[in-house]
């Protein structure tokens, strides 16, 4: 019998976002619709996050397999190889870099603008969410729902490094804006009208 795909985990989020959307505009309707917009966008993006980690899962689930690398920084050695046998080979391994480089910098973003972490609190937080998306790859592609994923070291220290990027670029913005717009002493009128 052949399997077939579905995204399965995209469809739930996106359901459980309409169902949020639906109480959430209910009950607050148009009040604070500058920070609900945030939450919003970062719902979204955790709904991306889900889809382009795990992606579609097959049923009835296929051969499992396990594949997992443990040597950190493993990547550059495959720049290397990739760059002796072709220049596909190479710019899709950077490329794959830099897609997981890329992937938690708005979470970073989202850590500090959002939920208002703290730094070691944020690196923490960025470890673990990768952790466990590292993990469930490798559980669902040992059972066969997921076509071949890697649990990979390099994953976990590229994802950590975007987002700690994230959390940096939004620090600075944030002391930026905090240092330009207060640094001029509140002006007080002292005349009186008679």
């Amino acid at each position: 019998m052949p399997s077939i795909s579905f995204p399965v985990f995209t469809l739930l989020g996106l359901l459980g976002l309409l169902m949020y959307a639906g109480f959430d505009f209910r009950r607050q309707a148009f009040n604070h619709l500058g920070k609900r917009s945030i939450m919003y966008s970062f719902l979204v993006y955790a709904i991306v996050v889900v889809h382009l980690t795990i992606g579609f899962v097959y049923f009835p689930p296929q051969a499992g397999s396990i594949d997992i690398q443990l040597r950190p920084f493993h990547f550059i050695n495959d720049w290397m190889l990739a760059g002796q046998q072709s220049n596909w080979f190479f710019w899709n391994s950077v490329k794959l870099t830099a897609y997981n480089f890329l992937l938690f910098l708005p979470l970073g973003v989202y850590l500090v603008v959002l939920f208002k972490i703290r730094f070691t609190t944020g690196l923490l937080f960025l470890f673990l969410t990768s952790f466990v998306i590292e993990t469930l790859q490798f559980v669902f592609s040992y059972a066969g729902l997921l076509f071949r994923r890697t649990f990979n070291v390099d994953d976990l220290l590229l994802n950590t490094l975007g987002g700690l990027l994230g959390m940096l670029i939004a620090y600075s913005v944030i002391h930026f804006m905090l240092t330009k717009f207060n640094q001029f002493p509140k002006q007080t009128d002292n005349t009186k009208i008679s």
